[in-house]
């Protein structure tokens, strides 16, 4: 198995959206509405709008064909890729600072899109490898390779 930044990043996000889909897809409503903790899985407007995926400055992520192989195979959710980078900044990533720094794009995102996952290199300041304001998550590939089995 190779070790390299580059694997992780192509290997690790993918599989970790995949995998959230592939949660929140079994959901049904009922079961939805009888979980209090899965509330905003009722409130997401998925019908009208996507959850959009997007890079910033340091992450090359191709989130355009990611959203179209999510859109493949999940059913619930609808996904689409932000051909735009945003920029979080200079590093760290931090909750609140970063979301407060990127607040005035997020928002205009998200007028047309319920949610937003955003993928970057840099490292966040306690060294979360995701974390959210609620509508925005960023998720950091900084050190994943360290993560991984050798």
């Amino acid at each position: 198995m190779r070790s390299s930044r580059a694997a992780a990043r192509n290997a690790g996000f993918p599989r970790v959206l995949f995998s959230a889909a592939a949660k929140l897809t079994a959901f049904s409503p009922a079961r939805a509405a009888s979980a209090p903790n899965l509330k905003y899985t009722r409130d997401m407007p998925t019908a009208q709008k996507s959850m959009l995926l997007a890079n910033d400055s340091n992450s090359n992520l191709p989130v355009i064909e990611l959203a179209a192989s999510l859109n493949v195979v999940c059913k619930t959710l609808r996904f689409a890729g932000h051909p735009a980078e945003i920029d979080l900044g200079s590093p760290p990533v931090s909750n609140p600072s970063t979301y407060k720094r990127i607040k005035t794009s997020t928002d205009r995102l998200l007028k047309s899109h319920c949610g937003i996952v955003i993928a970057t290199k840099l490292p966040y300041d306690n060294n979360n490898f995701f974390d959210s304001n609620g509508s925005a998550v960023i998720v950091s590939f900084a050190d994943w390779v360290s993560c991984r089995p050798r």
